[in-house]
């Protein structure tokens, strides 16, 4: 048990993780969970619990009764016995611009509120919140020097079980990712990694919600400052109604690690605010880094050019960038 503010990451994701990444930095929660997987007979079992609130930006459209929200989340992961590591997880995070109370500490363990409130939908009875979930597995292969994982996240309440099977990508992204690991050399580790991301708008019009076209994960009506803290997306950037692969090599050695990778990131394909004949905006992007250890300091050194095509959705408004790092760790 404790008090933080650091940065999370839950799920298996190395480089797109959906629910809480450290894009947007951390937010002071307090937390409950394991220490390490507890065996429970049929395998082990690890969880983590937080509660804590989050902070909008300066530009956020909510009225000053709503610019505070309370966070509360669970996250719980299973290793079935004989299946040689194979972990199953499942996340769920509340906020809501309600004030902190108990209610809404239970709400991550409350199942009755999966599909959300039934009959009455008039605006003095829809709560002020939005729910998150997603379910994940790792599996490794010690033997073969590989994993593979997979993450698939929900957006808000489905209404009920009838629309949830009729419209399961309705505000839904997933990812999926592969590790391999080779023995170089008694002190040289090679990795080769990629991992792909999906949270292209859904063709589903929303139209049962009062909405007329297909809107991003990460955004909610009720709680208008998102799935953000101060402004910037707790999960991750390119899960914005877009799309992303990043594929890559790596090299351990007792020096540090040399690494180089690609990466293709689609921002958005349509908005409704932006007139016809948009173009997709997309980012190809390269990564070259090396990191060195020199006694109790590590330096990183890397340089990534990139360049956005059609950017802002517009067409041939190509734009290079030039990324350059020099960091230094330690004392």
């Amino acid at each position: 048990m404790g008090a933080s503010n650091e940065p999370q990451r839950w799920g298996p994701a190395r480089e797109y993780p959906l629910v809480l990444g450290p894009a947007a930095g951390g937010f002071p929660h307090a937390f409950a969970g394991t220490r390490a997987p507890i065996d429970v007979g049929i395998g082990t079992i690890q969880a983590r619990y937080i509660a804590g609130s989050l902070t909008q930006s300066a530009f956020s459209p909510a009225p000053s009764d709503q610019a505070g929200r309370f966070a509360s989340a669970a996250v719980v992961a299973v290793s079935p016995r004989g299946t040689g590591g194979l972990e199953l997880g499942f996340v769920r995070f509340f906020e809501t611009t309600n004030a902190a109370s108990v209610k809404g500490l239970l709400r991550p363990l409350t199942v009755a509120s999966l599909v959300g409130a039934q009959g009455d939908t008039s605006a003095a009875n829809i709560p002020r919140e939005n729910q998150i979930a997603s379910v994940f597995f790792r599996w490794p292969f010690a033997a073969a020097g590989v994993e593979v994982y997979g993450e698939w996240y929900r957006e808000d309440f489905p209404g009920d079980v009838r629309k949830l099977i009729l419209k399961p990508d309705d505000l839904s992204e997933f990812e999926i990712g592969i590790q391999r690991v080779w023995i170089a050399s008694a002190t040289i580790r090679r990795v080769f990694r990629f991992e792909i991301v999906n949270a292209e708008l859904s063709h589903q019009e929303r139209g049962q919600r009062g909405d007329a076209y297909p809107y991003s994960p990460y955004l909610h009506s009720e709680v208008v400052q998102g799935h953000t803290q101060h402004g910037l997306i707790l999960g991750s950037p390119e899960a914005f109604g877009g799309a992303a692969w990043r594929i890559g090599v790596d090299e351990y050695t007792p020096r540090g690690r040399r690494s180089i990778s690609m990466e293709r990131v689609l921002h958005f394909d349509q908005s409704p605010v932006v007139p016809a004949g948009s173009r997709p905006d997309v980012l190809y992007g390269l990564r070259a880094e090396v990191l060195r250890f020199a006694g109790s300091r590590d330096y990183t050194v890397a340089l990534e050019p990139a360049i956005n095509l059609n950017r802002n959705l517009f067409p041939h408004s190509d734009v290079f960038n030039l990324h350059a790092v020099l960091s230094v760790h330690g004392w």
